[in-house]
């Protein structure tokens, strides 16, 4: 029906590889909201962003991996450089650019957990809500990782997840099989079970979608384990690496430069960017629909899987093709 064609997605996150051959990066629009002067197209953060493009639209080129929605238009937004963290600063600031370059999507693979809702809650919760909502009202569907604390964000009381609980937020658990190609007598869980990481309420999220899982006891057994997590684009990342503190533990401090690859990886994480081309194809198949058309489309589609509890999945496991 459609492979995204006519849409943009922004991929907030670490950066995205641009030199990786299963992916097409709009560089003309991709940006570095870092103070770092590596630019954008290049994973100085790690190579997470990269994956988490490669879900979204990896292109359809008969080798590596192909993504919801290979015909999009994917732009680098990078927050995180080498040195650990991101700031709300410049992780607002893509928000609203993204929103400028009409971006129909963007997704953002990341969040802080556990924030007091008092103090620099509330003061995140204003600047953030208010930056969100103009994103949405612009067009721009924000897709959010829910986190990987296995957190019920519904009873946690005094604590909020972001900005995946922020204003307008698609925010999205995991889920994923046990036993993908290794199991005894086939799954030990299906694709749609929830993973035993992923963050839960049924308020707090708004739809369940694939993000790998594990077996942990499964580590280290000669199984492969690994196929239960989620297969993309990677990026095999070359630093400098220093003492800086002095305490004998090195640590990043300048990008060398990377080569392409391919890994899995597990989390919800790995789940917004299902949604998030899922959201692109819905937006190229039908053209006038605004962010909250998009979403209602994919909530509208999605069901709770049988014998499962809604907390898990919001509305309900992402359903493309009803969405479509």
């Amino acid at each position: 029906m459609t492979k995204g064609e006519g849409t943009r997605v922004a991929i907030i996150d670490s950066g995205v590889y641009a030199d990786h051959p299963d992916l097409d990066v709009n560089m003309e629009l991709s940006r570095n909201f870092t103070d770092d002067g590596e630019g954008a197209g290049v994973p100085a953060g790690d190579d997470h962003g990269t994956h988490v493009a490669g879900t979204v639209a990896a292109v359809d080129n008969d080798e590596g991996v192909v993504g919801t929605a290979p015909a999009t238009d994917l732009v680098d937004c990078r927050v995180f450089s080498y040195a650990p963290g991101a700031s709300f600063g410049d992780i607002l600031a893509a928000v609203v650019y993204s929103a400028a370059i009409d971006a129909d999507v963007a997704n953002l693979s990341l969040g802080a957990y556990p924030i007091p809702r008092q103090g620099q809650g509330s003061f995140y919760g204003k600047v953030l809500n208010s930056a969100m909502t103009y994103a949405n009202k612009q067009g721009t569907l924000l897709v959010i990782a829910a986190g990987n604390d296995a957190a019920d964000l519904q009873r946690d009381k005094n604590f909020i997840s972001l900005p995946n609980e922020g204003a307008q937020a698609v925010s999205v658990a995991a889920t994923g099989p046990i036993g993908f190609g290794w199991g005894d007598d086939g799954l030990d869980a299906p694709p749609e079970s929830p993973s035993f990481f992923t963050n839960y309420g049924t308020n707090a999220i708004t739809l369940g979608a694939p993000g790998g899982d594990a077996d942990l006891s499964a580590i280290g057994s000669g199984v492969p384990w690994y196929n239960d997590l989620v297969l993309s684009t990677t990026a095999d990342v070359e630093y400098v690496y220093e003492d800086v503190d002095g305490d004998g533990e090195e640590e990043p401090v300048d990008y060398l430069g990377a080569e392409p690859t391919y890994g899995w990886k597990a989390g919800t994480s790995m789940a917004a960017p299902n949604v998030a081309g899922a959201a692109a194809l819905v937006k190229s198949a039908n053209p006038d629909y605004n962010a909250n058309q998009i979403e209602s489309a994919l909530k509208q589609a999605a069901d709770v899987p049988d014998g499962y509890d809604k907390t898990y999945y919001g509305s309900g496991f992402l359903n493309v093709v009803d969405a479509l």
